[in-house]
């Protein structure tokens, strides 16, 4: 019976994705944000993006959702624009949240996730572990 047990075992392991069974943390890039006169930039906001598998555009609406202001991308130069000083502290708390409420499964952590709709609901969709979770419209 045990034999038979771990035979089942092993072909289920074999099923599951292979970055399914690592446990490797994610860490997101580290934002490079200035000030320039009235304006902050995020020089590597394209990098960001990238690394949290998202679009840039969804990314930043969150983000100058959060700080309160007005902002934009500049895809040729991948940067993003918010009008004002912020801290880069406020920059990174605001991605940080991002990356919390649309990039990590809330079930098993991880980042292989995407944002589909069904119906007229946003729900997160992790390709890890399959859970889904409903995220909020911006």
């Amino acid at each position: 019976m045990d034999d038979e047990y771990i035979k089942l075992l092993d072909h289920a392991m074999g099923q599951l994705p292979p970055d399914a069974t690592s446990h490797e943390r994610f860490v997101m890039v580290e934002a490079l944000a200035f000030t320039e006169g009235n304006k902050t930039l995020i020089r590597n906001f394209k990098q960001l993006a990238e690394k949290a598998a998202r679009d840039p555009k969804h990314m930043l609406k969150y983000i100058v959702n959060e700080v309160g202001t007005a902002g934009s991308y500049d895809e040729q130069a991948g940067r993003a624009t918010l009008t004002g000083v912020f801290t880069k502290k406020a920059i990174l708390d605001a991605i940080d949240k991002y990356v919390k409420d649309f990039v990590l499964c809330k079930t098993c952590g991880r980042p292989d996730t995407q944002i589909d709709k069904e119906g007229r609901q946003s729900v997160l969709v992790c390709q890890a572990c399959g859970s889904t979770r409903a995220v909020q419209k911006l």
